[in-house]
């Protein structure tokens, strides 16, 4: 065998262990990805309207204290 023939072999091994460690660290992160139900879901979703609506209900009240104190 010549040295192309050790080249194209060692090139070939290479990539399979690349494409091996593509697959496992795929299915890692396929693994660690958090799951949330739907009414985990929806519950998010509520408070952050909530926080929203919260946010802008103070900003109402401290324009009025601001207007009082004038």
């Amino acid at each position: 065998m010549n040295i192309y023939s050790w080249i194209l072999i060692i090139s070939g091994v290479i990539l399979l262990f690349i494409s091996a460690l593509e697959a496992y660290f795929e299915a890692l992160d396929k693994e660690n990805k958090p799951s949330y139900t739907e009414e985990e879901i929806e519950l998010a979703e509520y408070l952050e309207k909530k926080q929203a609506i919260n946010g802008i209900f103070l900003e109402a009240v401290a324009e009025i204290l601001r207007h009082q104190k004038r």
